[in-house]
């Protein structure tokens, strides 16, 4: 997986540059769309899925890039981008699912209106996992074979050119016989999963609980019938998914103790990226506080793990302020900067109960730079055999 994720990387820095292109216009984007063009009416209020083998980047260019995600970003939409929808309020959503953490499904929110100077053109400004971005979008054809609809778009976001195909069919078919494909593709769960407002009672959660994450679904992909509903992730907000990830996202547990004490372990990097090379068995924790405040549980750490997934894969460099380096910063053998332990200090998580279960509960998950819907699961840890983060590269 990580070769077909640097391959396509590659690929995108390999198209050819230059060429000239208008610029973008502006246009009120609170206001609903103008729904008088058929076409447009046609495409609105409906679920539109990406075909990956309709995907080509026509035009891009270096300049204008703010962010090192930027220049990756056409990886992004060829590899996670799943499917478009425009309703008719003007509000959007651009579905990713990231092929390397299964289970993960990124809810991007816009909003969108018609040119008023182009024909079939609309104009969409919208979060994406690494960034915010406003492009234009011209229609170019539209197609109806029975029940099937497919719709063959140009994007202009503004340093790049692309052109992809959707159909109003989910072209991975396969994935229709998963439940738990079909419940993270669903835009519309949200809605039917409120926060609970009362109180929360702190001596409910005393114990351990684990989030999603991929040693947890067995190494299964999403589209298998048998992919657990709790392993889905869902994600409505994050400010950069590959330079500022979220150690949520790569999975966390949380030991949350009688007295407000709690420890935070990373089950999956640590037994799985940094095993190589940290020679120790014990669990790698970060302490942490943890209290109930009404309706919500808060957890603090001045030491949660960082690891940029950028920097991992494509050697590019992270954004997080406040990095705090673990042990040497150079180890020419076993601790390259993309390997190294790093800490954040001053990080919380608000947690808010949606619903239990047997197994656990559904909650909606807030830090600083990203939100989750997920499934914090019941297990069991032995806290008697950990070591703190800051002692772990000694």
């Amino acid at each position: 997986m990580k070769f077909t994720i640097l391959s396509l990387f590659f690929l995108v820095f390999c198209l050819l540059t230059g060429c000239k292109k208008e610029k973008i216009t502006l246009y009120n984007i609170l206001n609903s769309p103008n729904l008088t063009n058929p076409i447009i009416q046609k495409i609105s209020n409906q679920v539109w899925y990406k075909d990956n083998e309709g995907f080509s980047e026509t035009w891009s260019t270096q300049n204008n890039i703010f962010k090192p995600s930027d220049y990756v970003s056409s990886m992004l939409y060829q590899a996670a981008w799943t499917s478009l929808t425009l309703y008719r309020d003007g509000t959007s959503n651009m579905l990713f699912m990231p092929p390397y953490q299964q289970g993960a499904a990124i809810h991007c929110k816009g909003n969108w209106s018609v040119a008023t100077d182009e024909e079939n053109t609309l104009i969409l400004s919208t979060k994406t996992p690494v960034s915010s971005v406003t492009g234009k979008i011209k229609i170019l054809n539209m197609e109806n074979k029975g029940n099937v609809n497919t719709l063959k778009l140009a994007i202009d976001f503004g340093d790049r050119v692309l052109e992809t195909q959707f159909s109003n069919r989910n072209p991975n078919t396969y994935s229709m016989e998963s439940a738990a494909y079909v419940a993270a593709i669903d835009n519309n769960w949200f809605a039917s999963q409120p926060i609970q407002t009362s109180a929360l009672k702190a001596e409910e959660f005393i114990g351990a609980w684990v989030s999603p994450h991929s040693f947890s679904n067995n190494g299964q992909s999403i589209s298998s019938p048998d992919f657990p509903l709790e392993g889905v992730m869902r994600i409505t907000y994050i400010e950069d998914l590959l330079m500022n990830t979220p150690a949520f996202f790569n999975g966390v547990l949380f030991n949350l103790q009688d007295g407000g004490k709690a420890q935070i372990a990373y089950p999956f990097l640590f037994s799985s990226f940094y095993k190589s090379f940290l020679n120790n068995s014990k669990d790698i924790v970060s302490n942490a506080r943890w209290t109930t405040k009404g309706n919500k549980l808060l957890i603090e750490t001045d030491e949660d793990l960082f690891l940029s997934l950028g920097e991992g894969l494509f050697g590019l460099k992270p954004h997080a302020g406040e990095q705090i380096y673990i042990g040497e910063r150079a180890d020419s053998q076993l601790y390259t900067n993309a390997q190294a332990i790093r800490i954040l200090p001053k990080q919380i998580y608000i947690i808010e109960l949606i619903r239990k279960t047997d197994k656990g509960f559904w909650a909606r998950i807030s830090t600083k730079n990203a939100i989750f819907y997920a499934f914090l699961s019941k297990t069991t840890f032995d806290s008697s055999n950990t070591i703190n983060i800051r002692e772990s590269h000694r």
